[in-house]
């Protein structure tokens, strides 16, 4: 018995040990960092959102904050004679009340952008030149229309790359119960890149006015990367269009992150859209210098991990290198190997249930070679592979049972002797137990100069495997021919076989005890098949009805008989068949009979 000690020197595995803890040390510290990142991230993503909320609010209290300035502007031109003037002087026409509103009024108040009146029947009095007029600012915007009943009203107008957010104030005369609307006072404010640049300022945020889904202007580095116009933008109109007013959105313009939202405070009055956003990587600035702190603690824990690691690999790879060399030996079929592996850890643990393992392969090798003399290699694996095979006992299942046995061989022997005997029937059986593993049965045992085997169904239906051992009688006789030619040759009779085959249920599994057993099948089937293949003539095979039923597309009949069998109480009903061609290659009958040759 050979006993490994020796130790190899296995390079790869030390290094591939290696190389894995220094990758799980790697791995740890970018995972810690890339989970730091991550809750760094969210925190400043949480924190840039309410700063976009409060801008949303900032932009909302400026245009409520100008509403009142314009309402009070409203009041007093209201309130001046010209105005009044202009309204219920008849006799004055358009050219002059403009005249009027631009060089008498206007220069009084230089905050004022729009500047204009309308009639109570809403007639165009005066309008400071500004195109689109009043007239058809009136004609697309219902707020302001509202106006004309008696309530203020406020919207948005745009003239070129300029909004301008206007007050609706109606001129009402006369007292409270009989109060008369002279007309209608428009006046408006500019909304420019400088209040713009104003709003970011108080909130912060990179803040865009946008026109349908476009910029018209902005401030801040979001925005001011994309040229206005007709120029391509990196924050194009279908992006612009995506980006919500209650989520904010993460896009990259120019490399850095963005979180937008949109701002679309009342929609219905025509105020205009406006888009703000916030730098995340601004806010993250700090990541970088944390990324750089712990690159260097990487560096100082991956030369610590090479050189534990290295260690912990040579003391593993010791005993996994003598296992490897066992393997190796085993696999050669050398089963009289044996490990030692010093110590008393899981190793030692290990190389013990290793000789155990060996021994065990060592003895189904034996019982796999002995099986596989009798039965094919895949219909013996797959054999073994079944539980009932384990143990002790078996399964009862429907199978096909084959029984062949030479005629007058009694007889034969007398005139034999003991080798020529031995020869006769090692001949027979060489070419017999061939063809049954061919068609994948198993031979079970034999019985003197008859064979018992089994035909079963295992992944195949019954009708399949009936088909099948039919198929081994038929070549047997077929076969049988030959050698009869070859052991005439030799100086040995020739011989003659009857075979019986039926199908039923059978005890079918490991059959003695503990200390010798064998695969084999039991039951009154098995003993039914012995009294077929009593009554088959030499060169017939005869079958029983339920096996018939199930080939009896694939045979054909020579006779019917009925019989009483030794040991049964009913007569059963019999039936020699051959092959469906009648005198084929697989059979021709009588040709085996010993008179025949």
């Amino acid at each position: 018995m050979a006993t490994i000690k020796t130790i190899g020197f296995h390079f790869p595995f030390k290094y591939k040990l290696a190389l894995t803890i220094t990758a799980v040390v790697i791995g740890v510290l970018a995972g810690t960092f890339f989970v730091l990142q991550r809750r760094i991230e969210a925190k400043a993503i949480r924190g840039i959102k309410i700063d976009l909320q409060s801008t949303r609010q900032i932009v909302a209290d400026l245009i409520e904050e100008r509403n009142v300035r314009l309402q009070e502007l409203a009041r007093a031109v209201s309130g001046g004679e010209l105005m009044r003037t202009i309204l219920t002087d008849a006799r004055l026409d358009r050219l002059t009340c403009d005249d009027i509103v631009l060089n008498e009024i206007l220069p009084s108040y230089p905050q004022l952008s729009v500047l204009g009146a309308a009639d109570s029947r809403g007639l165009i009095r005066a309008n400071n030149p500004l195109k689109p007029d009043i007239a058809a600012v009136l004609a697309s915007n219902d707020q302001l229309k509202s106006s004309f009943n008696g309530s203020i009203a406020h919207g948005f107008m745009r003239v070129g790359r300029n909004y301008h957010q206007i007050i609706a104030l109606p001129l009402m005369i006369g007292p409270n119960e009989f109060r008369e609307m002279l007309g209608v006072v428009f006046v408006g404010m500019p909304w420019t890149a400088t209040d713009l640049a104003k709003l970011r300022r108080l909130s912060g945020a990179d803040i865009a006015l946008l026109s349908d889904n476009a910029i018209v202007s902005s401030a801040g580095p979001a925005f001011d990367a994309m040229p206005t116009g007709n120029a391509p933008t990196a924050l194009s109109r279908p992006v612009l269009d995506t980006i919500s007013s209650t989520v904010p959105q993460m896009h990259a313009i120019a490399g850095e992150r963005f979180l937008f939202l949109k701002i679309g405070i009342q929609a219905e009055t025509g105020i205009p859209a406006f888009a703000i956003a916030r730098s995340l990587d601004a806010q993250l600035g700090f990541v970088q210098e944390i990324r750089r702190v712990m690159l260097e603690f990487a560096g100082v824990g991956i030369v610590l991990g090479v050189l534990v690691s290295f260690f912990i690999a040579m003391e593993i790879a010791k005993p996994v290198q003598t296992l490897t060399a066992a393997a190796r030996h085993v696999a050669k079929d050398n089963f009289g190997v044996r490990v030692v592996v010093s110590g008393k850890d899981e190793f030692a643990e290990l190389g013990d249930a290793f000789n155990q393992m060996i021994a065990g392969l060592h003895e189904r090798d034996m019982i796999r070679t002995a099986f596989g003399r009798y039965v094919d290699h895949e219909v013996a694996r797959r054999l073994l592979e079944r539980p009932e095979m384990q143990l002790l006992g078996g399964q009862k299942r429907d199978v096909v049972i084959f029984m062949a046995d030479i005629r007058g061989f009694s007889r034969l022997s007398e005139q034999l002797t003991p080798e020529q005997t031995v020869q006769l029937l090692n001949r027979y059986f060489a070419h017999i137990i061939d063809i049954i593993k061919d068609k994948e049965g198993v031979v079970v045992d034999f019985v003197g100069d008859g064979i018992l085997a089994l035909f079963d169904p295992l992944e195949r239906d019954m009708a399949a495997m009936a088909s099948s051992a039919v198929s081994c009688a038929f070549e047997m006789h077929h076969r049988l021919h030959h050698v009869n030619e070859e052991m005439i040759a030799e100086g040995l009779p020739p011989i003659a076989i009857g075979i019986g085959l039926n199908a039923g249920p059978a005890i079918v599994g490991n059959i003695g005890s503990r200390e010798r057993a064998k695969f084999g099948i039991v039951g009154a089937e098995v003993n039914l098949t012995q009294r077929i293949q009593g009554e088959a003539k030499p060169g017939e095979v005869v079958v029983s009805a339920p096996l018939y039923d199930r080939i009896k597309n694939r045979v054909r009949v020579h006779r019917t008989f009925i019989c009483e069998l030794k040991g049964f109480r009913q007569p059963r009903t019999l039936h020699a068949v051959g092959p469906p061609d009648g005198d084929s290659p697989h059979l021709s009958m009588g040709r085996n009979d010993p008179s025949a040759a």
